[in-house]
């Protein structure tokens, strides 16, 4: 009997440590999936379970919205929620936290959804993949280039935010809203009126945070006195500059927010939003001074300010806010929503 015994844990110890002091075959690995096989294999599934706001875009309905996008004088038909992902990942920083992403999601897919309903600036398309016109755009390829060897795992990660977030909307008053954003404020966001001059309830100044974390948060920006003059007097040639440099820039006046609302620029009453536009400027939150007899504008934040703060947004999410507390937050009044997925592009 002892020898059986034996005899059995031998094969057992035989059965069990063989494979394990098998030499592994090197030319032998699992190849990482491509991105497009991660959205491919990657199943879309239900959005969080909210009350359907019945909402109808103008157009016959059918199962799936699409997107007709003009990128690069080309015009791509896109379902909804594949031009969403390349919105995304164009748009915010694969790196964020997910429950950011997944708001920067539903307010790319509100902004796309406004622009079917209210027409946008494009007659042959209903978006384009222009940031400075539109919303930023990338298609999966070069989203592969950009990522390297973190395609598969960056893509995963912002299909999930799309997917899990999948119709949902910001809504006013039942209706989607024009979500706009930006990368980062200085401890308040602006109103619609006070940067573009138009009253929209839910596109109000509120508080910010966090936004230091982005590299560009800080900047300056420097002209010699010639190149100042000489860029000023190409938008408003009856700029006088015959005084010191110091006082080239004056009676700057800050609105509620804290960004210049306006100055004087060589005696020119100038709105500020105009001074970003005509010297180039990361924000309307800034500075002038002169260093080494240069004139020099610094920055705080970056873009118009309005709507949701994308860094802000992050640093909220580190904080624990879900996805639909950032957006309540930065929309003012608004509700986040599913919406009807039976709505079609615009005739």
């Amino acid at each position: 009997m002892k020898k059986i015994a034996l005899s059995a844990v031998f094969l057992l110890l035989v059965v069990f440590l063989v494979p394990l002091l098998m030499p592994k075959n090197p030319a032998v690995r699992q190849e990482k999936p491509s991105l497009d096989q991660v959205l491919q294999s990657t199943p879309l599934p239900e959005a969080p379970s909210d009350s359907e706001s019945g909402i109808i875009l103008p157009g016959a309905e059918n199962s799936s919205l699409t997107v007709r996008l003009l990128a690069e004088d080309e015009v791509l038909s896109l379902p909804l929620e594949e031009y969403i992902f390349g919105v995304v990942a164009s748009e915010m920083p694969a790196s964020f936290e997910i429950e950011a992403l997944k708001a920067q999601a539903v307010a790319a897919r509100t902004y796309t959804l406004y622009r079917l309903k209210n027409g946008g600036a494009h007659d042959e398309a209903d978006v384009c993949a222009e940031p400075s016109c539109c919303k930023a755009w990338t298609d999966t390829a070069a989203l592969e280039e950009k990522w390297g060897g973190d395609g598969a795992v960056y893509g995963e990660k912002i299909w999930q935010a799309v997917s899990s977030t999948a119709d949902m909307a910001v809504l006013y008053e039942g209706e989607p809203i024009d979500a706009v954003f930006h990368s980062s404020s200085a401890d308040f966001t602006q109103s619609a009126l006070q940067v573009w001059g138009r009253e929209v309830e839910y596109l109000q100044s509120v508080k910010t945070g966090g936004e230091e974390a982005s590299s560009r948060f800080l900047a300056e920006k420097t002209f010699a006195p010639e190149d100042f003059k000489a860029i000023f007097h190409s938008h408003y040639p009856q700029a006088d500059f015959s005084g010191s440099t110091e006082g080239w820039v004056s009676d700057i006046a800050l609105n509620d927010s804290g960004a210049v609302a306006g100055c004087k620029i060589g005696g020119v009453e100038v709105a500020g939003t105009k001074v970003r536009e005509i010297f180039s400027l990361q924000s309307t939150r800034f500075e002038y001074s002169v260093k080494d007899g240069a004139a020099v504008f610094s920055t705080r934040g970056y873009g118009h300010g309005v709507g949701m703060s994308q860094y802000g947004a992050n640093a909220m999410a580190l904080e624990g806010a879900d996805f639909r507390e950032i957006l309540r937050h930065y929309y003012t009044g608004t509700e986040v929503k599913k919406i009807d997925p039976g709505t079609a592009v615009p005739g």
